[in-house]
C-alpha cells in the first residue's frame, strides 16, 4: 500500500524524534504549515516547503510526493547534480533567489551571492474557460467569486513570498555569506544592453508597464 504525501512527512518526523515545535524551529517553516502538511484534509504545499523538508529529510522531492518508492536522492537528480557541480568547481554558479539559495544549500558550497535583480519568474493562475463556464452555468455570481480569490490569494502569496526571502536573506548573511549588489550604473549597462529586446516588443508596450509596476 503506498502512502500518501501526509503519512510520508509524519512518518520522516517521528522516525526522526521531532515534534512539530521542533520541526518548525529547525526548518523555519512555521508549526500550523506543517501540520496541515500533514493532515487529512491537507490540499497543497509550497514548491519552497517541499523542497526544504525534502533536503532536510534527506530524501527527494518525488519520495515526498509519492511518484517514487526511492528515498536517498539519485545521482540524476538536477538539484543534487547542481550541488555537485559547485561542489567540484564544474560550473561557477547558480541562478537563485533567495529562499531556493538557501534550501537547496547552494550557500554551503558557494558562499558567494550576486544580488542583481536580473530576472523575476512568474507565478501565475490559470483558469480553464470551460469550467469557468460549467461555473456560471451553476451560478453566475461563481466565476466572479473564482477571479476575487485569486485575486486575493496573490497578494498573499506577494506578502508571505517577501517574508520568506526577506527571512532567507537574513539568515544568509548571518551565516557569512558574502554579498555583492550592484550599483545603480551597473545596473543602467544592464537595462542599455537588454533595451534592443524591449523595442522587439514594442507592440506589447502597456503589458511590459503592467509588469514592470506589479
Amino acid at each position: 500500500m503506498e502512502l500518501s504525501i501526509q503519512e510520508r512527512l509524519k512518518d520522516l518526523r517521528v522516525e526522526r524524534g521531532l515534534t512539530l515545535e521542533q520541526l518548525a524551529e529547525q526548518t523555519h517553516l512555521s508549526k500550523s504549515a506543517l501540520g496541515s502538511y500533514e493532515a487529512e484534509d491537507f490540499k497543497d504545499i509550497s514548491h519552497y516547503a517541499l523542497i526544504k523538508l525534502a533536503k532536510f529529510y534527506g530524501v527527494t522531492t518525488d519520495y515526498l510526493l509519492g511518484l517514487s518508492q526511492t528515498k536517498n536522492h539519485s545521482n540524476a537528480d538536477l538539484a543534487d547534480l547542481r550541488f555537485a557541480a559547485l561542489h567540484n568547481g564544474e560550473i561557477d554558479g547558480a541562478e537563485n533567489n533567495w529562499p531556493s539559495y538557501e534550501a537547496m544549500g547552494h550557500y554551503e558550497v558557494a558562499p558567494y551571492f550576486l544580488k542583481d535583480e536580473h530576472t523575476r519568474v512568474p507565478e501565475v493562475q490559470l483558469a480553464s474557460p470551460a469550467v469557468m463556464e460549467k461555473l456560471a452555468a451553476l451560478d453566475e455570481r461563481y466565476p466572479e467569486i473564482i477571479r476575487l480569490c485569486a485575486r486575493e490569494s496573490a497578494k498573499v502569496e506577494r506578502r508571505l513570498w517577501a517574508q520568506q526571502e526577506a527571512e532567507s536573506e537574513s539568515d544568509l548573511r548571518a551565516a557569512g555569506i558574502e554579498v555583492t549588489e550592484l550599483d545603480e550604473e551597473e545596473k543602467a549597462r544592464f537595462r542599455a544592453a537588454v533595451q534592443p529586446m524591449y523595442d522587439r516588443f514594442a507592440q506589447q508596450g502597456e503589458l511590459i508597464a503592467r509588469i514592470r509596476q506589479a
